[in-house]
């Protein structure tokens, strides 16, 4: 099955998180209510952009905007972003 993306949406994977940098720093991951948390994901799909503008209050389609992110980018993301 392909999938394709409209408008700006974009399709992810988000990567394994790493238990160290390639320095060796050990990276610790904090838990709780207050820690805003980042996942790295790569780009797998993403569509074509958006017209700016409201069609639905009245006002006219503007410009288009396209997507600025390409197919295999590595992007953060929230945690839970998606859910």
């Amino acid at each position: 099955m392909k999938v394709r993306p409209t408008a700006d949406n974009v399709i992810l994977r988000l990567l394994p998180r790493e238990a160290s940098t390639s320095s060796g720093i050990a990276l610790v991951y904090i838990k709780g209510p207050s820690a805003k948390e980042y996942r790295k994901a790569e780009v797998l799909a993403v569509g074509p952009g958006h017209y700016d503008g409201c069609k639905h209050c009245g006002g006219t389609r503007g410009t288009f905007i396209p997507t600025t992110v390409r197919p295999g980018d590595v992007v953060l993301v929230d945690a839970l972003g998606g859910q």
